[in-house]
Formats: structure tokens, sequence, C-alpha cells
């Protein structure tokens, strides 16, 4: 598959990357490592990503290099990390304007939305779909690409915890560490840096945490009044979502962040249940053990029905 990937690169000059809504470092961190390799090839390319993108992500360059749109017509689009092309949002209709596509992914609910589809539903992130295929490509591995695939390969295993972890990922994770990156720099960033507002929400957060059968499931749900009093936007709460997971004895974890009136964005994460058929049962998708969800309804309705299947899956 890799070499009729790279045909369709070898023939096209500018290229458009794309990636999904509510974009993580493996989402942001693939599509920014292939930017620079294409680039490094001769390509013009342009990511395209629905905001808000969170600001500790600046440290793999997503001021630089993504949504700097520049009027140029596309002769290949390139969709990363993403199950569904839908989920490119607002961006969804210019992926499908350009005439052949590529898509690149690793989640199990993957479906095939471009001329040539590649789904590793193994790998245990697109970053490391992506250093397989500049290897295959024989491009050179910079600091700035090996950072960005680093970030995303370390945060979509959480750290390294969870997730499909074998010998080809860290001998991939050793070949990137080589290049001479600051891994420390990195991982402050991205896992520890926090503003004294976010710290004002992750205090909030943990007061509003309620628990359910015996401590099996725990829930959340925050909405525009959290955000506003403490200046945050719901893409701050990952790290909530983070302690959440790490509390003994609980089997799901959910949060609710209100975008809208009637809109709340859902985060799912289990380390025993596959909690990407609790987020289809809304229409999202993702991970087996991290999945989430967009559910339009009241926020005392979304709590409802968010607590009941929660209790539902690990009955």
């Amino acid at each position: 598959m890799f070499s009729t990937i790279k045909n369709y690169i070898e023939k096209s000059n500018n290229i458009a990357i794309f990636t999904h809504i509510n974009s993580d470092c493996d989402a942001l961190g693939s599509s920014i490592a292939l930017k620079l390799a294409l680039e490094n090839l001769g390509k013009k390319v342009q990511i395209f990503v629905q905001k808000p993108i969170h600001a500790n992500y600046k440290v793999i360059g997503t001021a630089e290099h993504v949504n700097k749109d520049i009027k140029t017509k596309f002769d290949l689009a390139i969709g990363l990390d993403c199950p569904d092309k839908k989920r490119f949002g607002i961006y969804q209709k210019k992926f499908e304007s350009i005439l052949n596509s590529i898509a690149i992914d690793h989640h199990a609910d993957f479906v095939n939305f471009a001329d040539v589809n590649y789904c590793d539903k193994e790998a245990s992130s697109t970053c490391l779909i992506i250093f397989k295929l500049l290897k295959y490509l024989n491009i050179n591995l910079t600091s700035e690409i090996a950072q960005c695939l680093y970030a995303g390969m370390a945060t979509d295993t959480g750290r390294f915890l969870f997730g499909n972890l074998n010998k080809e990922l860290f001998n991939a994770v050793g070949e990137l560490l080589e290049t001479g990156f600051d891994y420390l720099n990195l991982s402050y960033n991205l896992f520890q840096k926090q503003t004294i507002n976010e710290a004002k929400l992750y205090q909030l957060g943990l007061s509003k945490l309620e628990f359910f059968e015996n401590g099996k499931v725990l829930f959340l749900i925050l909405d525009k009044d959290d955000f506003d009093s403490t200046n945050t936007q719901p893409n701050d709460t990952y790290k909530i979502l983070d302690y959440m997971q790490c509390i003994d004895g609980v089997k799901i974890c959910c949060i609710a962040t209100q975008n809208d009136d009637e809109e709340f964005m859902v985060s799912f994460r289990s380390r025993c249940i596959n909690v990407q058929k609790v987020a289809k049962i809304f229409g999202g998708g993702g991970h087996i053990k991290a999945a989430g969800c967009k559910i339009f309804d009241r926020k005392e309705n979304v709590k409802s029905i968010l607590i009941d299947t929660c209790i539902k899956m690990v009955k």
C-alpha cells in the first residue's frame, strides 16, 4: 500500500492535509511531520484543522504550520488520524473538492472514504504509521519531524502506559530520540504545563465529580458558566480526564463539556470496556479505550442519558 501512496505523492505538487476536529497530538503531530517531510521533497503543503487547537500543542509547531490558508488549487488531499471524513468538520467539503485523496488511520471504526485507504488497526498511533511511511520514502528524519512523531506516539499511548505497546513502537521511539530533539521540554509542554486558569478549572472539575455503581462509573459535566468563571474553554479539560481514569476501581469515566446551549462534546475513557461502542451509540467513535461524540440536548438530559448509558455498560 505504501507504494501506491508514494505514487500519488510523486504525481502531486500541491497537497492538502486534513485531520479531525478536537485534534490531539497524534492528529497534529502526524500532520505536521508529514507536511515537513513532503516539503523536503519539494511539495507545497497546507494543513487544515478545525479550531480550537490547544495552546500546549504549539510546542510541535501548530502556530507555524496549521491553517496557513494560501489560495491554492490542490491536486492531492491526505486525511490523517480520522476514521470518517465527517470528522474533518468545516473542512469536509474542501477535502471532497480535491480530485485525488488518501486516508491514513489506525482507528478500529475507520471507514473507507478516500481513493486510497490505509488503516492499520494494530498500530498504536497514526504517527507510528507515518514514521514507517517516511522510512519507506527514504526521507531524512529531522529533529523537528521526530519531535512531532514522538508527541503523537507518546500521547496516543497515554505516555506509553496503554495501547499496542510492542518492540516496533519502542524501536521507532529510540530512532526518533537519536535525532536530538528536546524530549524533556516536549513532555513538560504536553503533560505538565498548565495556566492558572486551567488549574482553577481543574479544581472546579474535581469538586463536581460524581460516582455511580459503587465507584465503577465516574461522571463530570461542565457548562458554559464553568468555563466563563475560570476563563477557560472545553479543550482545557484533558488533564481532568487524565486524572479521572487513574482512580482505582473506576471502570468507565465520562466527561461532557458544553460548547453551545444544547451542544455538548463528550469523552469516554476505560481500561476494560470498549468505549468506542458507547460513543458510536451517539454517532461518535474513536479508540477502544478512548472515544468521543457530540450530543445535542439540554444539560439535564445529556447528563441523564450519559449516566444511564455508562451504568448499563458496567453491568
